[in-house]
């Protein structure tokens, strides 16, 4: 695509900006959660494992995007790095679409991992339990 060449810096960017801890965190934080809503639960332990997780994403993920996107687009204005970015014979708006881009591909990947944690807790939890209306993944 045209704005891949402005995609690599907005990763390196992202990953300096401590994505990969604050995904770690998150990863934690679910893998906690999910159990412990699970087995303090007094209705089917899968199905609230299932919730909170679910829930635990809804509420992280848009977070996650406007941390991302003031770190990668208003940040770079306040370091004045669009100086530097913006001389380079491209036009403007592959600027922004190659950090939009960054910052989707980083949220598509962290949501297919935390959807393969939560698909694996639930499992687990459901091993201990047989419920009347099983979840459907």
């Amino acid at each position: 695509m045209l704005f891949t060449p402005n995609l690599r810096p907005s990763l390196r960017l992202a990953f300096r900006a401590r994505f990969l801890s604050f995904s770690l965190w998150l990863a934690i934080a679910l893998a906690i959660a999910v159990p412990l809503a699970a087995n303090f639960s007094g209705r089917q332990p899968a199905t609230v494992g299932l919730d909170v997780g679910l829930s635990l994403i809804r509420l992280a993920l848009p977070v996650l995007t406007v941390l991302l996107l003031q770190e990668l687009v208003c940040r770079e204005f306040d370091r004045k790095l669009f100086l530097v970015t913006l001389t380079y014979p491209r036009p403007r708006h592959h600027f922004l679409l190659g950090r939009v881009a960054a910052i989707g591909v980083l949220l598509a990947g962290l949501l297919l991992i935390l959807a393969v944690l939560l698909a694996g807790l639930v499992t687990w939890i459901s091993s201990d339990y047989a419920q009347t209306t099983p979840h459907a993944l």
